[in-house]
């Protein structure tokens, strides 16, 4: 496969196929992973393209051929003469598709046999590929029920492509036998019919429907104004193309998206053909809603809003490859194609304009957080419009924020180049930026979102979960070097609350799949939970090594665990509450309760982990059910966010039993 072996062969590669365009259109908030696909997409293409231009064969093209052809049949052909394998004779090409496909397959698992790690490569390729231009992965199931790792397993067969067609293609299944198909990568706007609003067509790439999925931008003009114009959501009128200002200014009033009427068709008309310059457009829609009229800044609140100005910033848009050199000969571009590929970054637009011009996007960000801030009325009510505008605006800082963070890590790292698309970034602009950024978050939104929490304020759970939610979030880019006492337990607290009062959706999409009003906030938490869970699994390692090297910060911090889990008072103490005395917090002393925090008025065995030494007489499963049913006061485990009080995890009940009749008959009679 490398190329390395002995003889007259050559290298294979696979092609990011869907991959490279697609995923183009893909919000991704995490600096990280934006620039590991752009290093995925120059690690494929370095496979396939050779240094004098010519390629080099690929393999597993799925997602163009469920039938093997070309790179495979050579490498199966290779592989044969190699490991000794029969091969069919006479060795026509429809015989060599039915050899390839058996052993790739595995219907013949003579290659498996010798070489194990080939059928990991073939299952990661697969998924690779379907992930971006795949059908949908699952089928309908019962409510409840909860998919398993060990349901992705795929499990391969071939079958003839039809009676009159022999030739044998992979027939892929994985969840309960369902069929892994590929669709048509050029994105289609399909309407369902199931939803009544025809914004779901928009959010198509995220929702549960059982068409296949659409692959379309959300900061395209087009796809803006056919899924949000009134009327179009009334389906009162054909579908428009929107490519420059001119189609923008021939729209009509009820053709113009005003967002359930937070913008004016002005203002609307003025948004819309920023879209159409997409190289500039990062710098215009913040500038937008950062100056000017108040009111558009108040129409952030909206979800459709919200995820449109997101797709603008974070969706990393076309890939420059290293080897292109094409420069502007003429000014305008007429061919659609090649002004795209012109306008292609090697790093993604937002990194672009982090190189370019850091300062005023970052000054266009604080405005934007600051107006909000000012806009506050002490608490969090989804009716009004400061709330879900404040968060939107701290979510956006905080994505910035990192994406400002790693640029310059990048690009400070001693003895490394700078990435590809960073070479002459101003070092001291995004440093100033950051901090100023950071600053605001920490003088003004931190408090701002424990008082609105507090729990003689606040009494809906609700409200508490979604603060909660962002408390966290507002500590996604700190590094062990950042961390203090603040930083610990409120990452702490919000943490265990959620685990507490939170129910996480364990759909194979979250709750921001909602989409049946457009014009409101997001729904429940507002983040994706996939997010909550990167931050607390990323922060738990150094929150464990602060909790170790400092452990009176660790004290204090549990306390705050228990006031904030028990609503007996919040996370930060008075100067009269820190000169009482205060319990002291250690691990359970056993390899095994690492993180399985108890204060020393617990028992000493439990303490030191001798509880868990067997007694005389006592079998296994005797032992088992006594030391996990040991009798604790209270816990904190910070492994995996949970609080025991009196020998009771607290946690929700369970769905099954919410729904049942006895039980919702007893909470109206009580």
């Amino acid at each position: 496969y490398s190329g390395l072996n002995e003889g007259p062969t050559r290298p294979f590669g696979f092609e990011s196929g869907s991959f490279e365009k697609l995923a183009a259109n893909l919000p991704i908030y995490d600096p990280q992973l934006t620039s590991l696909r752009f290093q995925c997409l120059d690690y494929m293409r370095g496979m396939t393209i050779k240094d004098d231009g010519t390629w080099n064969p690929t393999i597993f093209n799925f997602d163009t051929s469920l039938t093997p052809y070309g790179g495979d049949l050579e490498l199966i052909n290779h592989l044969s003469i190699e490991l000794a394998l029969p091969r069919p004779h006479p060795m026509t090409e429809n015989a060599m598709v039915t050899h390839a496909a058996r052993l790739i397959s595995g219907s013949n698992g003579a290659i498996m046999e010798i070489l194990p790690e080939f059928e990991y490569f073939r299952d990661i390729v697969f998924h690779f590929k379907h992930a971006v231009s795949g059908a949908t992965s699952t089928p309908d199931v019962e409510d409840g029920y909860i998919w398993l790792p060990t349901d992705a397993t795929l499990h391969w067969s071939v079958k003839s492509i039809s009676d009159e067609n022999k030739t044998l293609q992979y027939h892929v299944t994985a969840f309960r036998g369902h069929l892994q198909e590929f669709v048509d990568p050029v994105a289609a706007v399909q309407k369902d019919k199931t939803q009544q609003n025809a914004f779901a067509s928009f959010l198509s790439m995220f929702s549960k429907s059982k068409v296949a999925r659409s692959k379309l931008s959300c900061a395209d003009p087009t796809n803006i104004v056919n899924s949000c114009g009134e009327k179009f959501i009334k389906g009162k009128a054909k579908p428009v193309s929107v490519k420059n200002e001119d189609d923008i200014l021939h729209l009509t009033n009820e053709e113009l998206p005003t967002f359930g009427g937070v913008l004016t068709p002005a203002d609307s008309e003025r948004f819309l053909q920023f879209f159409t310059v997409p190289y500039l457009r990062i710098p215009l829609i913040l500038d937008f809603f950062a100056n000017g009229d108040p009111g558009r800044l108040v129409a952030l609140k909206t979800k459709s809003l919200q995820l449109i100005v997101d797709a603008a910033l974070f969706e990393p848009g076309l890939w420059k490859p290293s080897d292109y050199f094409e420069q502007v000969t003429e000014i305008p571009v007429v061919d659609e194609e090649k002004l795209q590929n012109l306008l292609s970054t090697p790093l993604g637009t937002l990194f672009n304009e982090i190189a370019k011009s850091p300062d005023v996007m970052t000054s266009c960000v604080i405005k934007i957080l600051e107006r909000a801030v000012d806009m506050d009325v002490g608490r969090y009510t989804e009716a009004a419009s400061s709330g879900p505008l404040i968060l939107y605006a701290t979510r956006l800082a905080v994505r910035v924020e990192g994406f400002l963070k790693f640029a310059l890590k990048k690009c400070t790292a001693p003895g490394q180049p700078r990435p590809r698309g960073l070479e002459f970034m101003e070092n001291w602009k995004v440093e100033k930026s950051m901090k100023d950024l950071r600053k605001t978050l920490d003088e003004r939104v931190i408090p701002m979102l424990e008082y609105w929490i507090d729990p003689i304020r606040c009494k809906n759970v609700d409200a508490s979960n979604l603060v909660h939610a962002h408390l966290i979030y507002l500590f996604k880019n700190y590094t062990y070097e950042e961390f203090d006492y603040r930083s610990i337990s409120v990452l702490l607290t919000s943490q265990v609350y959620l685990s507490i009062n939170h129910r996480f959706s364990n759909k194979a999409y979250d709750d921001l799949a909602d989409s049946s009003d457009p014009s409101k906030p997001p729904p429940s938490i507002q983040i994706a939970q996939s997010e909550i869970f990167d931050i607390i699994q990323g922060k738990r390692y150094h929150i464990l090594q602060y909790m170790k090297n400092n452990p009176e910060d660790a004290d204090a911090a549990m306390e705050a665990v228990v006031r904030i889990a028990t609503g007996t008072g919040p996370r930060a103490l008075t100067d009269r509450q820190k000169q009482m005395k205060q319990r002291r917090w250690k691990s359970i002393g056993h390899p095994t309760c690492y993180g399985r925090f108890v204060p020393d008025t617990e028992d000493e065995k439990l303490r030191d982990g001798s509880y868990r030494k067997p007694k005389a007489g006592e079998n296994f499963e005797k032992w088992m059910l006594r030391v996990t049913t040991k009798e604790v006061g209270i816990e904190v485990n910070v492994q995996i966010s949970e609080f025991t009080l009196q020998n009771h995890k607290m946690m929700l009940l369970d769905p099954t039993i919410m729904k049942h009749k006895d039980f919702q008959h007893t909470r109206e009679t009580v």
